[in-house]
C-alpha cells in the first residue's frame, strides 16, 4: 500500500542564491584545488629549471615530462597497486562501518535518540520528517502509517482526509493501543479531537 501523510502537497517555488554564495563557493573551491594544479604544472619543467626556481612556473613547457612517464610501464604498475589498495581500503571501512552500525543500533544506550535526531535534521528536511514520522507510527493494532490508520477508521485515503478526521487520528497519536484507543476510550479522543481542530488554523509550521 503506498505511503501517503496527512500532509498536503505543496509546491516551493526556486529562488535563486545570493551572489556571495557563489563568491564565497568559487574561492574555497581555488584555495582547494590551486595548489593542486601548481603541482600538475610543475611538472611540466624540468628538474634544472625547478632547482633554479622552485616556485616558478614552466618556461619553456616540457612536454615530454610527463611523456615519458606515460610511456613507463612502472608508472602504470604503482597506478594499479595504488588504486587496488585504495579500493580495498575503501570498501573495508565502509563494510566495517556497516557491520559496526548494525550491532550498535541493536542496543539501547542513553543519548541514542540524540544521535538519530542529530543525523535525520542533517540530512532532511522537517517537513520530510515529519511525512516519514506518519507513515510509520502505529494507530493501533497492526495498523501503521497514515494511509492504513485512514482506510481503518474512515474507509478513504488519508489525502482525502477532512480537517476533523484528520484532528481524530492526530487526538490517537499518544497511546492508540490503551489511552486513546477509540474502541476503548471513544469519548477521551473525541474530547482531544475537538482541542485539536479547534487549534489547527491557528499553528503555522516552519518547513
Amino acid at each position: 500500500m503506498a505511503a501517503t501523510s496527512l500532509l498536503p502537497r505543496r509546491r516551493h517555488p526556486l529562488h535563486w542564491s545570493s551572489p556571495l554564495t557563489y563568491v564565497l563557493a568559487i574561492a574555497v573551491a581555488a584555495v582547494s584545488i590551486g595548489p593542486v594544479v601548481y603541482v600538475i604544472l610543475g611538472g611540466f619543467r624540468t628538474t634544472g629549471q625547478i632547482a633554479v626556481d622552485p616556485a616558478g612556473l614552466p618556461h619553456p613547457w616540457v612536454w615530454s615530462t610527463y611523456s615519458n612517464v606515460l610511456q613507463n610501464s612502472k608508472f602504470w604498475y604503482q597506478l594499479r597497486n595504488s588504486g587496488i589498495i585504495a579500493g580495498s581500503t575503501t570498501i573495508g571501512v565502509v563494510v566495517l562501518g556497516v557491520l559496526a552500525a548494525f550491532v550498535l543500533a541493536r542496543y539501547t544506550f542513553r543519548g541514542r535518540e540524540a544521535i538519530y535526531t542529530y543525523f535525520l535534521e542533517k540530512d532532511l528536511s522537517k517537513r520530510r520528517i515529519l511525512e516519514l514520522y506518519l507513515n510509520v507510527i502505529e494507530w493501533g493494532d497492526g495498523i501503521y502509517g497514515a494511509e492504513a490508520a485512514s482506510r481503518t477508521y474512515f474507509k478513504k485515503s488519508a489525502s482525502d482526509l477532512t480537517k476533523d478526521e484528520a484532528a481524530f487520528l492526530s487526538a490517537m497519536i499518544p497511546s492508540p493501543l490503551n489511552i486513546f484507543n477509540p474502541a476503548k476510550n471513544r469519548k477521551r479522543v473525541v474530547r482531544r479531537q475537538r482541542v485539536i481542530a479547534r487549534y489547527m488554523n491557528s499553528i503555522k509550521l516552519d518547513y
